[in-house]
């Protein structure tokens, strides 16, 4: 679907996550989703980490 716009959105559950808040930010700021194209091309994509009210991370991609 390399022609089409895609949205993503992976949930990331907090028990998933390191309780230290500085472990944390890191992991959330170096999270990368790998794409493989079917022509063979690929590329790592950086998304967005959104907060929802309840507290709930999402990362966002397209």
């Amino acid at each position: 679907m390399q022609s089409q716009p895609v949205t993503i959105t992976l949930a990331l559950k907090k028990r998933d996550l390191p309780s230290n808040q500085s472990r944390r930010k890191k992991l959330l700021k170096d999270l990368v989703v790998f794409i493989e194209h079917i022509d063979g091309t690929n590329e790592l994509v950086r998304g967005n980490i959104i907060t929802k009210e309840e507290g709930t991370l999402i990362m966002g991609l397209g």
